[in-house]
């Protein structure tokens, strides 16, 4: 696939290049993986409800809970971060982050109460 031919020859012992792959097969893999990295907020935010590490490679996000409570990090578009978060990560030496404040499941009920006026 588009990976591998872009990036064959670069996948060592932990690291794995995959295609995109379908959802139910994503979580799956992010949830047995010692960490990701990607470009998405989307997995960063799947990642952090895993407590699996997640390296963004931009440098932004668009929820900057998963980088102040969550399980992410920036790379910051710099290759020498992206090499020492990723030891972090291989090494075991990333910080735990938790599931951000309203991360609860409780959603839907918040959003009930609100809807019934019984916020």
């Amino acid at each position: 696939g588009y990976v591998k031919e872009r990036l064959d020859g670069l996948a060592c012992g932990k690291l794995i290049l995959t295609d995109p792959l379908p959802y139910p097969q994503m979580l799956w893999a992010m949830s047995e993986a010692i960490g990701t990295v990607t470009d998405s907020c989307n997995v960063a935010d799947e990642c952090t409800f895993l407590s699996t590490p997640t390296i963004l490679l931009g440098n932004w996000s668009e929820h900057p809970e998963l980088l102040t409570q969550g399980s992410a990090r920036l790379a910051n578009e710099d290759p020498e971060r992206l090499k020492a978060l990723l030891d972090q990560v291989i090494q075991g030496g990333w910080e735990a982050g938790g599931l951000p404040q309203w991360w609860d499941g409780r959603s839907a009920e918040r959003i009930a109460r609100i809807l019934l006026g019984k916020s």
